[in-house]
């Protein structure tokens, strides 16, 4: 039997099913039998059988490519694909050559199969990309319209090192402002009032989770008062797991002290976990419904309007690129599980202190491109032709 530990709450990786034929493989060249069976630990449904019939030729055939790469004379041409590099230990080695030769498979979008269509057009250059014409590239298998125009804007983003505003300015509105809302035209276009409110106070919300436990540990909230000119940061943190309905309701307690303020977060996680709390733990309707429109997902918005320079759209790829530091730069989101699960075996608060750092900065950082794409909006609508 060979076992893995895997990330995934569903149907695993393929990926991850690849590795356990490989384990199953090195087994049986050491004990001299085939394992008949083999399994992958999922964190939250347990024991996931893999099917060796399935997993074992596709190993084999990814073997011996790997075989053939190995005993060739020149080496094959890097492609950064992260959910699959990320796997390996050569990871930072070929970011680092990709990285120097501007390689297209760091442009958001770029997959291997779209990249196999690019080369076929000999558009293996971000400048080539970015002067091409995206009606070229809309009948290409796996590209369309909308794909294509996105890759190409996103080239020249790139190429250019600055944000670029969406297809059409007559799509982005104006900002709303504390005092009511305003409208715009330019050249006469007309713009509609803006849905990224700025108001007197503003939450920014950011959650840290233990999966495997399935326990939400910490809700941080930045509480911007613009009026007082103030920025409060609420840790709300379970030190111990029982404590999760606690620091819950402390949080509806914390966001219905500000009943009028928006409440922002990055990608939809945090609004998802909202809903899944309030079933677990019977809250009811009136409590958490009207909460739920004050919500903003600003991943979702900043996708849609703008094109950035950067390599990912995740928060710490586009906070860097505007010019914010997290105070620890090697914390993520799994350091944290780790912090937390040594808190719980050590008792040393040194770990959580750790942990609130982090989740403090990610609400500033979330604070910081909310108010920069407001202003760039608005720039946009201002001044087009400066853009």
């Amino acid at each position: 039997m060979c076992r893995l530990k895997s990330s995934s709450a569903k149907r695993p990786k393929q990926e991850y099913q690849i590795i356990v034929a490989f384990h199953v493989r090195v087994l049986a060249a050491v004990q001299g039998a085939w394992s008949e069976t083999a399994w992958l630990m999922l964190r939250e449904k347990g024991l996931y059988e893999v099917d060796l019939w399935e997993s074992v030729p596709r190993m084999e055939k990814i073997l011996q490519e790997c075989i053939a790469t190995l005993t060739q004379d020149q080496e094959p041409e890097v492609f950064i694909s992260r959910s699959r590099c990320s796997l390996c230990h050569w990871y930072n080695h070929c970011y680092t050559i990709a990285k120097a030769d501007q390689h297209l498979s760091l442009l958001p979008g770029v997959t291997p199969t779209r990249y196999t269509q690019l080369q076929a057009l000999n558009l293996t250059t971000v400048e080539a990309l970015a002067t091409i014409q995206p009606a070229k590239l809309e009948p290409l298998p796996g590209f369309g319209g909308e794909t294509a125009r996105k890759l190409v804007r996103q080239a020249q983003a790139v190429l250019q090192n600055c944000a670029l505003p969406g297809e059409s300015n007559a799509e982005l509105p104006a900002r709303s402002q504390t005092n009511g809302s305003r409208s715009s035209s330019n050249n006469g276009k007309h713009f509609q009032p803006q849905t990224i409110p700025t108001a007197e106070v503003e939450l920014y919300f950011d959650i840290e989770a233990e999966p495997s436990l399935n326990l939400i540990y910490l809700h941080g909230v930045l509480v911007v008062d613009r009026a007082q000119q103030t920025e409060v940061f609420h840790s709300l943190l379970a030190e111990k797991p029982e404590d999760e309905s606690k620091i819950w309701q402390e949080l509806l307690d914390l966001m219905w002290a500000y009943p009028n303020a928006p409440i922002f977060h990055f990608c939809p996680y945090e609004v998802q976990t909202m809903g899944r709390l309030a079933e677990l733990y019977e809250t009811p309707i009136a409590r958490i419904q009207p909460l739920l429109p004050r919500f903003i997902d600003l991943h979702d918005r900043i996708t849609k309007s703008v094109t950035l320079p950067v390599e990912s759209y995740a928060l710490k790829h586009i906070a860097r690129w505007l010019g914010f530091d997290w105070r620890d730069s090697t914390a993520n989101g799994a350091q944290s599980i780790y912090w937390y699960a040594q808190w719980l075996a050590t008792g040393d608060r040194g770990f959580l202190n750790s942990i609130l750092v982090y989740n403090e900065d990610d609400c500033r950082a979330t604070y910081h491109i909310k108010d920069w794409l407001v202003d760039f909006l608005q720039e946009t609508i201002e001044h087009p032709q400066a853009l």
